[in-house]
């Protein structure tokens, strides 16, 4: 991580680096690391180049006849197999080199830099021995100048000193695709793609798009992370078996690489010939297929600011109209209403398919499919277990994406860290076997001088590190050399990814909930009525009972000041959600003006403090697993209960921006004043009221609710109401709860002087002095 850390702060503040090279640069300190090398150097950035096969200079050397992966092999021959604990720096030499990338990308007038400026970099530094041997075998700065025309990668006079290039108009033409795209059949007889499971319907109703005569061209439009590239992946891997139609079995799917074709451009025309060249080679093989992911990218890509060029999107128009050029496209949904759809021309040209999330259970049936991809890579043994826990809780807990992507980055990171937990261990291990062999020298020196005490001494430590280095293995790889990836590993990462506690997310929650009101009772005082209604509703909310749609739960708390409904709050956040950092508290008498409701939900484009968020929407953004308390409701302007009601209904609503927030798991708790008086003065929900049984609290809890119910339907409207899952009523205190709650008060404040070495020791007669002081029967 410390060099990717270092990438941030040496490289990527250089926007004009590509990702190609922003990727060979971080890659190229793993190459140094190998060879225990301190500071990164020339011959590392070489072969982090070789290595990542995929990038222009890669290709080219490639197409020159450069075997890359055999040369990778031979350059790292010299290298070690272990790593530096430390990460190599960014050296003189390296920086040296970037700096000779970005003069040359200078001079050529280009606005990036690339990997070829870094291999023509590299070549300039004539006086390194791997340099040398480059160019006893050709490869010199010269000769890859001149490729590098002649292969249709820069324009003809681009470099002043270059030689004429030779006739290789056929070679140039030849090219275009294989520097421009890649072959994704290829990549699919490597075994590059994962398999894909569930998507028949899918590649059914491409092939049946692509079969047309005209306008022959699939967009697949769905979220981001449900499997859109994996569906043409999976149509590839049905060319190669043979699984198609035989008018699609000798055909082609090469994957068009946008920035690749802007790259370089300087002149105007140059993206217009590139992109007709490609056109032409494809029209000119009815076989080929053109995949271009996220396809919204082209409207507008390598246009003119003065809107005088044309963009990729109007270059490509007519050929997909007339069937000559066959083109399978990905984007979002957001992104094809945004670009597509706003360019009729160009949505009548496209035949879209909605890509849906799949299922949980058909999610656990790609995980299981890419298990051994993941044993295989990170050295570990994944159970069902957290295969199934994987998609449950990433389903539960990660709204913002979506299955089977989320799904997929929880197992790997799950899988990673439990990779990490033994290469930790291994290195503690080797500590104490140096520790060890320490030890029994001191020994053995102490028995030559006829030391016994001492030896003895030593041999009592010699036992101890035996026994920290038999318990270290005990936690090593299994027989079969693999660490076990558990359920318990993945609510790890869920809670890390969520910060909802892990104890919430297990199977013993059930046994939480069932201990809930004597839990929540313990703090919250002369409740039991309304404690018992709240657990009641979260239980079922944690069971799955309600509608998923809509919040966990949400209440409306009636009563009079001082009785514990803040308190509560705090409770059901601390219980469900692991902290009184997960209530989010709203003040309703600041949103008295219609104008204010915009404070928290942010406002609209084009209005002051657009850029800042609402603040009720960006918190609940920030921590979807939270509780949300509305205070004092019936203060806020009218139009506030109507997106309340959104939220209440709906379960998600849209801020200034129009982002969707979404609310499906926070706990909405209102509260007002409607009908305190009337409480504090009942006989039996009243203040200071004592002795009265369960039976005569409840009825006269159920009779009281009655009452408050024809008041609140004069001051809240009644959709508003229905859609609350309890009003729950909390009754005036008496001074033996409050005798109680001075104990709570004073457990924390001993909890805030344990750090200071003080402790507060109350006597009876003291707390009730407290109680009987603190106590108000106006304001509890």
């Amino acid at each position: 991580m410390k060099n990717l850390d270092l990438m941030n702060d040496e490289i990527k503040n250089l926007n004009r680096i590509s990702k190609n090279l922003s990727d060979v640069l971080i890659r190229s300190f793993d190459f140094a690391r190998k060879r225990n090398g301190e500071v990164l150097d020339s011959r590392d950035i070489f072969i982090a180049i070789l290595d990542h096969q995929r990038n222009i200079a890669a290709r080219l050397l490639a197409r020159l006849g450069v075997d890359t992966e055999e040369t990778t092999k031979a350059m790292l021959a010299d290298y070690g197999s272990s790593d530096l604990s430390q990460s190599p720096k960014f050296g003189d030499e390296a920086k040296k080199l970037l700096s000779k990338a970005f003069l040359i990308s200078s001079d050529l007038e280009h606005v990036y830099v690339g990997t070829e400026h870094m291999l023509l970099a590299i070549l300039s530094m004539k006086h390194l021995d791997f340099v040398k041997d480059l160019d006893k075998n050709g490869l010199n700065f010269e000769f890859i100048k001149q490729a590098l025309v002649n292969f249709g990668i820069y324009q003809p006079g681009v470099f002043t000193s270059q030689s004429e290039p030779g006739d290789e108009d056929d070679q140039q033409q030849q090219s275009n695709l294989s520097f421009f795209a890649k072959d994704m059949n290829e990549l699919a007889e490597e075994g590059k793609f994962l398999k894909v499971w569930g998507r028949d319907e899918e590649v059914e109703r491409m092939i049946h798009i692509l079969s047309r005569r005209t306008k022959n061209n699939p967009i697949l439009v769905g979220e981001a992370g449900v499997g859109k590239t994996a569906i043409v992946q999976g149509f590839v891997q049905r060319i190669i078996k043979g699984d198609v139609p035989d008018s699609f079995k000798n055909k082609t799917v090469v994957q068009l690489d946008l920035s690749a074709i802007i790259a370089g451009s300087k002149i105007r025309g140059d993206i217009e010939e590139r992109l007709l060249a490609i056109i032409n080679e494809m029209a000119a093989n009815p076989d080929l297929i053109l995949f271009i992911d996220e396809i919204h990218m082209i409207v507008g890509a390598g246009a003119a600011g003065s809107g005088s060029s044309m963009d990729v999107a109007n270059i490509l128009k007519p050929h997909l109209t007339n069937g000559d050029l066959r083109v399978i496209g990905a984007t979002t949904f957001d992104e094809y209403q945004k670009y597509i759809e706003d360019d009729e021309a160009l949505a009548r040209r496209f035949q879209s398919i909605m890509v849906d999330e799949i299922s949980p259970d058909d999610a656990i049936k790609v995980l299981k499919m890419l298990r051994p991809s993941f044993e295989d890579y990170h050295k570990v043994k994944i159970t069902d277990e957290a295969i199934i826990e994987a998609v449950l809780l990433s389903d539960r807990y990660i709204p913002s994406k979506y299955l089977p992507d989320k799904a997929i980055d929880v197992m790997d990171e799950a899988t990673a860290a439990q990779k990490i937990k033994y290469e930790k261990s291994k290195a503690s291990t080797k500590n104490y076997d140096d520790e060890l062999k320490e030890i029994e020298k001191k020994k053995n020196e102490a028995l030559d001088k006829g030391q016994m005490n001492r030896a003895l001494k030593y041999r009592e430590e010699e036992v101890k590190i035996a026994k920290k280095i038999e318990k270290s293995k005990k936690g090593k790889r299994s027989k079969t050399n693999k660490f076990l990836v558990s359920a318990e590993n993945v609510r790890e990462v869920i809670s890390r990814w969520s910060k909802i506690p892990v104890a919430t997310m297990a199977k013993n929650d059930l046994k939480v909930l069932s201990a809930l009101s004597k839990n929540m009772g313990k703090r919250i005082i002369g409740q039991k009525e309304s404690i018992d209604r709240i657990s009641s509703a979260l239980k079922r909310a944690r069971m799955g009972l309600s509608d998923e749609r809509r919040p966990l739960a949400s209440f409306m708390f009636l009563g009079p000041t001082g009785v514990g409904k803040t308190e509560t709050a705090k409770e059901i956040a601390r219980t469900m959600f692991g902290g009184e950092e997960a209530l989010i508290q709203v003040d309703m008498s600041e949103f008295l003006e219609q104008h204010s409701i915009s404070k928290l939900i942010g406002s609209p484009p084009g209005y002051v403090g657009y850029q800042e968020g609402g603040q009720l929407t960006e918190k609940v953004r920030r921590k979807p697993y939270s509780v949300v308390l509305f205070d004092e409701i019936e203060k806020a302007h009218p139009d506030m209960i109507n997106v309340l009601l959104q939220i209440l209904d709906e379960g998600h609503m849209k801020d200034g921006k129009g982002r969707e927030v979404n609310f499906k798991n926070t706990i909405i708790i209102m509260t007002s004043n409607i009908g305190a008086a009337e409480i504090g003065e009942d006989n039996i929900l009243g203040f200071g009221i004592e002795g009265e049984k369960d039976e005569q609290v409840a009825q006269a809890y159920e009779k009281m609710k009655e009452s408050l119910m024809d008041e609140l339907k004069d001051t809240l409207p009644p959709e508003f109401i229905n859609r609350i899952d309890d009003i729950v009523i909390f009754k005036g205190l008496d001074e033996k709860d409050a005798r109680k709650i001075a104990y709570i008060q004073l457990d924390d404040l001993n909890s805030r002087l344990k750090a200071k070495g003080v402790q507060v020791v109350p006597t009876v007669s003291a707390v009730n002095y407290i109680a009987q002081e603190g106590f108000d029967e106006k304001y509890g």
